[in-house]
């Protein structure tokens, strides 16, 4: 994404730039996110997490995504043709790794400390 921003601003296009982390929702491109973590903790397969668990992530519903899409293009008309702006979407309740273990254990109507004591491991990323 980086080098497509980069190339736009070589040939003297603006670019806006939106990225969203973990997307759920009807047609979300990545529901095999949240998708992983059910099937896994359904059939009590090993969750690796980074580090300890609480690095934060965000999950956003595509029809917030939709939103802040559309109120960017709502206030950046062509007075501000010349700004190039990068949008980082997320909703404003980030979310630990276990955190979302908690929540899907529940919604599968497990005990969340079961499950984190059943399967979940910790790594070290920078190895």
């Amino acid at each position: 994404q980086f080098k497509t921003e980069e190339r736009a601003r070589a040939l003297g296009l603006t670019s806006y730039s939106f990225r969203p982390q973990y997307l759920y929702g009807p047609l979300a491109n990545k529901m095999d996110y949240l998708d992983w973590f059910f099937d896994r903790i359904a059939w009590g397969f090993p969750i690796p997490l980074p580090v300890d668990g609480c690095r934060f992530t965000t999950l956003t519903h595509v029809e917030d995504v939709a939103s802040m899409l559309a109120s960017v293009v709502a206030q950046n008309g062509p007075e501000n043709d010349n700004d190039d702006r990068v949008f980082n979407c997320a909703n404003d309740a980030p979310l630990t790794h276990l955190e979302i273990v908690d929540a899907v254990a529940e919604s599968l109507d497990l005990d969340p400390k079961a499950v984190r004591d059943r399967v979940i491991f910790f790594y070290d990323p920078l190895r």
